[in-house]
């Protein structure tokens, strides 16, 4: 192929719009490569020495996780071009390339790419505006996949500051099946979530808070203790909103929770140094320690007494449940200690307006403790629920006590032989 053949076909890359550079002088410099269907293209860790121009097929983007999975960033298209990060900063490839179908790109060493972006700074602005909409690409997406539950079996610090861990067990969608392009990844997520409206409780700010849509939700399996394991995204992640403005974190439950003048201020004043100091949006896609964080703020909030213990001992059960999910068995007995102690303040102080809410707080105590290795206590609180004269209204809860009482019970006498 001649110079000026390359350069008509340098010209038609969106790349080289509006840069007055010569382009047959350069079509002189450039090397064209073609990969076959799935060949790779390069592998993240090496070094990178050139930028690659798509003139036709596809390219795929990805990086792996610690267990193998194949995390996809973008695919790319014709007239995109891919590599230029190792070529600006001198480091590694941060991922990995594969051409999705037999591909060709034209290969422009870095020294050549160097000296058009000191000559024409219009490419290095381009480069740099098409890197940060990556980058942002690429943490979006990784997000949703971790969030999702794409890393399994790792462990999670009871702070959740070990950012290793960021999800439940699950598995990452085939390649084929990504989207193609930033617009496709926000038409994902939009089927995903919603943006619910909320105004504060505290400040009266007004902001909007992702929640997941019913349709995205796929229970997998339910624990005894009614904790849900999810298919794919978990809508425990975003059950806490965070006010942007004061830092404080509830449900929609507690949004209908009226507050007098004298309370706002007193949460106002215990908010505000935690908030100075980890002040964070929470409003978009949430990984795993996104969450704790949310819930911890609003344990921070409510412990003061501001709900019932009944209510506060449901706070205290999801966030075990965010702990199981991660397999921080640590984390997650601390707060079932919690909720153990919670529910039974609430059994001996509040009257439930309905017999289901009494053997709900009854039957979980008796589930708790036995998940808390604690056999004795729970048949005593399984056999109030078998004796409750309301049982008849809730067949099928007593089924389920009947089941887990029949396993206290064998425990008991394994203990006892012990």
């Amino acid at each position: 192929m001649s110079k000026a053949d390359l350069a008509n076909l340098l010209r038609n890359l969106s790349f080289f719009k509006g840069v007055n550079y010569p382009l047959q002088d350069l079509a002189g410099k450039i090397s064209m490569a073609r990969f076959d269907k799935d060949e790779n293209i390069f592998n993240m860790g090496e070094d990178g020495n050139c930028l690659y121009l798509i003139v036709s097929g596809r390219v795929l983007i990805y990086s792996k996780s610690d267990t193998g999975q194949e995390v996809v960033i973008q695919t790319l298209k014709k007239s995109d071009f891919f590599g230029e990060m190792p070529l600006l900063d001198g480091g590694k490839r941060f991922a990995s390339a594969r051409a999705v179908e037999e591909t060709v790109v034209f290969c422009l060493a870095r020294k050549d790419l160097l000296d058009i972006v000191c000559k024409y700074p219009q490419v290095a602005l381009k480069i740099n505006d098409t890197m940060s909409k990556r980058l942002r690409l690429a943490n979006v997406r990784l997000k949703i996949l971790t969030g999702a539950g794409s890393i399994a079996g790792a462990q999670q610090t009871e702070t959740g500051a070990d950012k290793k861990t960021v999800g439940q067990p699950g598995q990452s969608p085939a390649a084929g099946q990504q989207p193609a392009c930033e617009d496709e990844l926000s038409q994902d997520i939009e089927k995903t979530f919603y943006r619910a409206k909320i105004t504060c409780s505290v400040c009266a700010k007004k902001f909007e808070s992702m929640k997941v849509r019913s349709s995205s939700i796929r229970v997998q399996r339910i624990d005894e203790d009614f904790c849900q394991h999810y298919q794919s995204v978990n809508p425990l992640y975003y059950e806490m909103v965070v006010c942007p403005r004061c830092g404080f974190a509830f449900n929609l439950e507690f949004s209908k929770t009226h507050m007098n003048a004298e309370q706002r201020e007193k949460l106002k004043s215990r908010l505000q140094p935690v908030w100075q100091d980890r002040a964070k949006d929470y409003s978009g896609v949430r990984t795993w320690n996104d969450a704790m964080e949310a819930f911890q703020l609003a344990l921070y909030a409510l412990e003061d007494e501001l709900v019932k213990s009944s209510k506060m001992g449901m706070l205290y059960l999801k966030a075990a449940w965010l702990y199981r999910y991660v397999g921080n068995e640590a984390g997650e007995q601390k707060y079932i200690e919690k909720v153990i102690s919670a529910f039974a303040k609430a059994y001996e102080t509040e009257s439930f307006s309905e017999p289901k809410s009494e053997l709900n707080i009854v039957y979980l105590l008796g589930a708790l403790n036995l998940r808390a290795g604690k056999t004795q206590e729970s048949a005593k609180w399984l056999e109030l629920v078998l004796r409750h004269p309301a049982k008849s209204t809730q067949p099928m809860l007593v089924n389920q006590t009947k089941d887990l009482w029949a396993k206290a019970r064998h425990k008991l006498r394994e203990e006892k032989q012990a």
